[in-house]
């Protein structure tokens, strides 16, 4: 990645963020009035997401944000399994709040690591932190094709912020190569040709767009060879509010809930169902390795192995458990899942995953049995 590209890249970040900082600060200012003390400092990392997936070799960014109205944040320290990744200095004297993003390539081969953020005071005090982040790294030819890396699925975004759109792109066929990235936002022809950030066989693309009206959005990204024969595809949704902070808040909330594993207490009684809502047998509990999905953006489940060929069934969130029931390959020759997995209503369903998406909990699935596809 040239420095052009790269500090190009970062301002995008940054500028996406700007309008959340002021509505931070705005809101700090009208507590002010109420409250003359802050309980206290809010470190946040906003990126990467828990549990996301990187191919080993790309660029990505850690970001993260601290406000603290009182001491002031002099700077914020980003560490990948303990190690000083770099810092991002506030101007002299510390201010309320700090905005930092620094740009980490994915290096040092296959495995899992642990991102953390840590902000300080300007006399060097610690102020808090946001540890334990895991991400996976993953090798190159267990890759998918395509995969949009920011937004997250479900972010929220302030109003008029500038929302960046950030996906990288492999030809599985190593005799052809990608000709061209397209972003299209909900119906819309594609947005501005991306800027492609080139490192050895590996390429990312960024492009932008300024947000407006609050509603919801759905980005799609979608990678050609020269001949215009479609490589393959990934999508996200995500919101544009006047009011993001509630929003985020909620997330975070249920973040937390979830990676403290707690557990929902069952009432002694259950609620009496209707005949229609009366199951007609319970769902046998499938047997098979145990997965997660570990793709930030989610994870489409298709009638069959292959992004083009067969079409979109059902769409697996981030961190949802799967039962790998059997495997097959696509006309590329990559790996995908058959998997079953219960739905929002507690019903079982089942689909194709690609391999690249789910991290297995155990072994390498080289004993699940094949299976073929049974509609197109």
């Amino acid at each position: 990645m040239t420095g052009h590209h790269r500090w190009y890249v970062i301002s995008l970040i940054i500028l996406m963020f700007s309008a959340v900082a002021c509505n931070l600060s705005t809101r700090s200012s009208n507590d002010d009035q109420a409250s003359d003390t802050q309980e206290q400092p809010l470190v946040w990392l906003i990126a990467p997401a828990p549990n996301s997936a990187f191919l080993e070799g790309t660029d990505i960014y850690l970001h993260a944000i601290a406000q603290d109205d009182t001491r002031g944040v002099g700077y914020i320290e980003f560490a990948v399994n303990s190690q000083v990744k770099g810092r991002v200095d506030a101007a002299e004297g510390g201010q309320p709040f700090l905005d930092a993003t620094i740009p980490w390539t994915v290096a040092g081969g296959v495995d899992r690591r642990e991102v953390s953020a840590t902000a300080y005071s300007p006399d060097g005090q610690q102020l808090g932190s946001v540890e334990g982040v895991g991400v996976t790294i993953v090798p190159a030819e267990s890759a998918q094709p395509v995969r949009l890396l920011a937004p997250v699925n479900g972010s929220v975004f302030a109003q008029g912020t500038e929302v960046q759109f950030h996906a990288f792109a492999v030809d599985p066929d190593p005799d052809r190569r990608v000709d061209r990235v397209e972003f299209r936002l909900d119906d819309n022809p594609p947005l501005a040709a991306p800027i492609t950030i080139q490192r050895d066989d590996l390429a990312t693309y960024v492009t932008s767009w300024p947000s407006g009206t609050p509603q919801t959005h759905r980005i799609i990204v979608q990678a050609f060879r020269a001949d215009g024969t479609l490589i393959g595809q990934d999508e996200a949704t995500f919101a544009v509010s006047d009011n993001p902070l509630a929003s985020v808040s909620a997330e975070m909330t249920s973040l937390e809930a979830d990676q403290a594993g707690q557990t929902v207490e069952l009432p002694d009684s259950a609620p009496t169902l209707g005949a229609a809502d009366q199951p007609q047998t319970a769902p046998t509990v499938p047997s098979g390795p145990r997965g997660v999905v570990t793709a930030e953006t989610g994870a489409n489940v298709r009638s069959g192995p292959d992004d083009i060929q067969y079409p979109i069934v059902d769409r697996l969130q981030f961190g949802q458990e799967v039962t790998i029931t059997g495997r097959g390959t696509d006309n590329s020759g990559g790996n995908w899942w058959t998997v079953e997995y219960e739905t929002s209503n507690g019903a079982l369903a089942s689909g194709w995953v690609y391999a690249g998406l789910i991290t297995l909990n155990e072994g390498d699935g080289s004993d699940v049995p094949l299976a073929t596809p049974t509609s197109q």
